[in-house]
């Protein structure tokens, strides 16, 4: 007799602070971002304004990639932001990170009007194209181009889309959590200096435990990474986001393999009345707060943002003194929640 089975995983990050950890983080240089004589971000990019990576495709993204099989259908969502699109191109190319060359055209079968819960737009588009059969089986960025008003409109999000032969039942991935790129935690100890890399001026030398844990990761080619938050430090000045957001994204592309990725309090931090929401970095950089995904119909994931509070609560900079560190989720939040799980139940693939 066959049996179906259902696998649910929600994602969470717990959030707390070691004791030993809350000492006077005040008291460091805030002109160098308390990393003693290393060099620091700024200094080397005097002008830097914030990337927005999240621009007209809202699905799939970097943090939250589709995983389909060759043969299938994937829905890409993109905002055109009030344009009346036409003309659609859909390709996916290899990633940066692949060292190789090579573009496959998605055709399309559909466009129809479309919503998203973290998205607040009348002009969402689910643009469906098809997987050809003989794509390789890789991980793949995308692009997406059309034609609006008049003008050739073209946006790429890189890491968002994975071809594979097929599901396995007996799937792997690996979790990941609380990196803490900019963190001065990482020197604690003078032996870790050189191992943490810091604001080192050649980028191939920052983050040296990072890089080494992705390569690890991408040797073991698990079907996908899950990252449960605590990616940035976001507590040593305010404007700090700027560079940890941009660096942890440049490092966040090394993967090979698909990465879902929900926040944890230290990347979401308001760490000023007006500039620096760490809420709407992680929408600019990485799109939802919380979402779901399935491992075709051997899964259904649930990751979710466990830092759910108003911004006022999530204020603070320049030591620990933010009023809510701790977790909570509200009603909204809830909710989707509860629709999720409604949606999805239904009967997954027979198993032997």
């Amino acid at each position: 007799m066959n049996r179906r089975k259902k696998v649910i995983i929600v994602m969470m990050v717990l959030l707390m602070i070691p004791a030993a950890y809350v000492y006077a983080v005040s008291s460091v240089n805030t002109q160098d971002g308390g990393i003693g004589n290393s060099a620091h971000y700024l200094n080397q990019n005097q002008s830097i304004e914030i990337d927005t990576k999240v621009d007209k495709i809202i699905y799939p993204l970097l943090a939250t990639p589709a995983i389909k099989e060759k043969g299938t259908s994937l829905t890409v969502q993109v905002d055109t932001k009030g344009k009346e699109p036409k003309d659609w191109d859909v390709k996916i190319n290899q990633t940066e990170n692949s060292g190789v060359e090579g573009e496959f055209t998605l055709p399309v079968k559909s466009v129809e009007k479309g919503s998203y819960h973290w998205k607040n737009s009348s002009s969402i588009y689910d643009v469906t194209v098809s997987i050809p059969g003989d794509i390789p089986e890789n991980l793949y960025d995308l692009e997406i181009s059309y034609t609006a008003n008049n003008m050739h409109v073209k946006d790429e999000e890189p890491n968002s889309v994975k071809v594979v032969n097929e599901f396995k039942e007996d799937f792997t991935f690996i979790h990941l959590t609380d990196i803490h790129v900019g963190s001065p935690r990482n020197i604690s100890d003078p032996a870790d200096v050189t191992e943490a890399g810091m604001w080192n001026p050649d980028e191939s030398k920052r983050w040296l435990y990072l890089q080494k844990t992705i390569k690890q990761v991408n040797l073991l080619k698990p079907d996908f990474v899950v990252m449960t938050g605590d990616l940035m430090f976001g507590q040593m000045n305010p404007q700090e986001y700027i560079y940890e957001y941009e660096e942890t994204y440049r490092m966040l592309k090394k993967f090979n393999v698909p990465v879902y990725i929900v926040p944890g309090n230290h990347d979401l931090y308001a760490q000023d009345a007006t500039l620096a929401d760490g809420a709407k970095y992680w929408e600019q950089y990485f799109g939802p707060q919380y979402f779901s995904f399935d491992y075709g119909s051997y899964a259904h994931m649930i990751g979710y943002n466990s830092f759910d509070w108003h911004k006022f609560d999530r204020q603070g900079h320049g030591s620990l003194s933010v009023p809510t560190w701790g977790g909570q989720i509200r009603d909204k939040q809830m909710d989707w929640i509860q629709q999720d799980l409604e949606k999805t139940d239904k009967p997954l693939r027979a198993t032997k």
